[in-house]
């Protein structure tokens, strides 16, 4: 994806999504991304069924984030 990701970010497929949530912590506040905003809305409903009600989407994924000239990392 040349697109990048956020500093920080945690890189989990969504179909892989329901058997790693506890690896999302709980603890804090927790931000969806994807390129667009679609899968990532999907991945917030996933959360918050699981327990996580601190789940929320970047509306317009990361092509609203670069859009705005927001940082990103290169995927190594």
């Amino acid at each position: 994806n040349h697109w990048g990701h956020i500093a920080g970010a945690k890189l989990i497929p969504l179909g892989s999504l329901k058997d790693n949530v506890a690896t999302v912590p709980q603890d804090k506040p927790v931000v969806t991304v994807c390129q667009s905003g679609s899968r990532s809305g999907q991945a917030t409903v996933i959360l918050r069924k699981a327990g996580i009600d601190q789940a929320a989407n970047l509306r317009g994924g990361m092509l609203e984030w670069n859009h705005a000239g927001l940082p990103v990392e290169q995927h190594a």
